[in-house]
C-alpha cells in the first residue's frame, strides 16, 4: 500500500502543529513493512531563488519539497492551478499512491483537490483549523475579538464588509464544490467535527474523528520534576507569539498577581514570531513582559525534538489560546512529558485536558480568571495532578492504528473520479 502525505510546510522549515502532526504520521508509517510512504511539502519561500521547483529535503528520497505558486487568501485557490498540476503530475505518476492524505490544501490550492483525488483510490483531508468556514485566519474569532458561534455569509460579511455577502456566499459554494472530491475528512477533535458536519453537501458519514500522531522525539520520559518546598512555581509557554495563542493573556494574568506572588513565580517562554505580528500586538506583549520582567525568561524558538525535555523542567504548561483550538500538539507533548496543563475551558483544549485529572481549566481568554487560578496554585490551595504520560503515548498508538485501518479500507475502493475530467476543470 502506497500513501502520499501532503503538508503545506515541512516542520523543519515551517514549525506548526499541522506540519508536526503530518510528519509524525509519516515517520510512523515508514515502520510498517507493507507500506510505502512519500512526504511532499510545500516550500515556496525556501526554494525561491534556487531555480528549482522540487528538491529532496536533505537528500532524503522520501521527503520532497515543492515550490508552488501563491494561493489567494480569500478564495484559497492557486493563482496558477495548471502549474500546480504540472509540478505534481510526475511525482504522483512515479509514486502511484493508493491513498493521498492531505494535511492542508494551502500551497496546492483548492482546485488541485479533485485532480489529486483522480490520481488515487481515495483522498483523505485532515482538518487542522476552520479556514474553510472562517476567513479570519480560520480561527472562528470575529474581527472585534469575539468568538464566532456560527459561520454564514452574512456573519462573515459583518467582519469583512468590503467583501460583501455575495462574495462569501460564492466562496462557500466554491469550497463545497472542490471539497466534494474528498472521500474522508479527518478531525482530531469532536468539537471541530461537529462544526463542519452541518456544512452544505457534507455528510457526517464522510467525517471521522482521529487524533493527531505524536512524534516519539517530541515526548519526554514522563519524569515529573516535583517542586521542593520554597521553590518558585515554574510555568512554561510553548508556541507562536500570536494573539490567537494568547501569550498576552498569560502575561496579563501574571501582571495581575500581587508582587509577593510574582516573586514566587518563574515563567519560561519558548517560541517566536512576534516580529511578524501587528504593531499594536507587539507593543502590548512587550509592555506586559516589561511589567513582570523579574518573573519571565524568553528562551526564543525551540525544535520539536526538544519539546519533551524542555517541558519536563516545568511544574505546569500553560496553553492560553483565545480560540477554541482543535488539537494542540503542545498539549499532547506536555502530557506525554508528564506535566499537567492549564488551558481554556472550551473547544479541543477542553477535550484534551480533563479538568482536575490532566490539568486545570480557566475561562477561555480570561486573564483575570487565569490570574485567580495561578494565585490559588502559588498560595497552595490547588495542587498539581500527577499526569500519566503513558495515556498520551497509548492514545497516539491508537490514533496511528486508526489511520492505518482507514487507509486499508479506502485503498481498495474504486477510483470514480475521471482523470481527464478533473484536469480539464482546472
Amino acid at each position: 500500500m502506497r500513501i502520499l502525505i501532503y503538508s503545506h510546510g515541512h516542520p523543519a522549515l515551517s514549525p506548526g502543529g499541522a506540519e508536526s502532526a503530518s510528519y509524525a504520521l509519516f515517520e510512523r508509517l515508514k515502520s510498517e513493512p507493507d507500506v510505502e510512504v512519500l512526504y511532499v511539502a510545500a516550500g515556496l519561500e525556501k526554494l525561491a531563488g534556487s531555480g528549482r521547483e522540487t528538491m529532496f529535503f536533505r537528500g532524503k528520497s522520501d521527503e520532497l519539497l515543492l515550490s508552488l505558486p501563491k494561493v489567494d487568501p480569500f478564495s484559497l485557490c492557486s493563482e496558477d492551478p495548471r502549474s500546480v498540476v504540472e509540478r505534481l503530475d510526475p511525482i504522483v505518476r512515479e509514486f502511484r499512491p493508493d491513498v493521498i492524505h492531505m494535511h492542508h490544501f494551502l500551497g496546492v490550492g483548492l482546485q488541485a483537490v479533485p485532480w489529486l483525488r483522480s490520481q488515487a483510490s481515495a483522498l483523505v483531508l485532515t482538518l487542522h483549523e476552520y479556514l474553510v468556514l472562517c476567513h479570519n485566519h480560520g480561527q472562528m474569532i470575529k474581527t472585534n475579538g469575539a468568538l464566532c458561534f456560527r459561520n454564514s455569509a452574512a456573519e462573515c460579511a459583518g467582519c469583512f464588509p468590503e467583501k460583501g455577502v455575495a462574495a462569501f456566499f460564492a466562496r462557500e459554494m466554491v469550497f463545497s464544490e472542490y471539497l466534494e472530491a474528498v472521500d474522508r475528512f479527518v478531525s482530531p477533535s469532536r468539537f471541530m467535527l461537529e462544526r463542519f458536519c452541518p456544512s452544505p453537501r457534507w455528510s457526517e458519514v464522510r467525517f471521522q474523528q482521529i487524533d493527531n500522531i505524536l512524534a516519539p522525539a517530541a515526548s519526554g520520559d514522563g519524569t515529573f520534576g516535583n517542586r521542593r518546598k520554597g521553590d518558585k512555581l515554574r510555568l512554561g509557554f510553548f508556541g507562536r507569539y500570536t494573539s490567537y495563542k494568547g501569550l498576552d493573556v498569560l502575561l496579563e494574568a501574571i501582571s495581575r498577581l500581587k508582587p509577593s506572588y510574582r516573586k514566587r513565580l518563574s515563567v519560561g517562554v519558548h517560541g517566536g514570531g512576534l516580529e511578524s505580528q501587528p504593531t499594536e500586538y507587539r507593543k502590548k506583549v512587550r509592555h506586559l513582559a516589561s511589567q513582570s520582567a523579574d518573573a519571565i525568561v524568553d528562551h526564543g524558538p525551540y525544535l520539536n525534538s526538544q519539546a519533551g525535555r524542555l517541558m519536563a523542567r516545568y511544574d505546569w504548561i500553560v496553553v492560553p489560546s483565545i480560540w477554541w483550538e482543535n488539537s494542540p500538539v503542545v498539549i499532547q507533548e506536555a502530557l506525554a512529558a508528564g506535566v499537567p496543563v492549564i488551558c481554556g475551558d472550551d473547544g479541543g483544549m477542553a477535550e484534551k485536558v480533563v479538568d482536575g485529572v490532566d490539568g486545570l481549566h480557566f475561562s477561555l481568554g480570561s486573564s483575570a480568571d487565569l490570574a485567580d487560578l495561578l494565585a490559588a496554585i502559588i498560595g497552595g490551595d490547588v495542587e498539581a495532578p500527577k499526569v500519566d504520560h503513558r495515556k498520551v503515548q497509548s492514545g497516539s498508538t491508537q490514533a496511528f492504528e486508526e489511520h492505518l485501518r482507514l487507509y486499508r479500507e479506502l485503498a481498495g475502493s474504486p477510483n470514480s473520479v475521471d482523470r481527464d475530467q478533473a484536469q480539464s476543470a482546472l
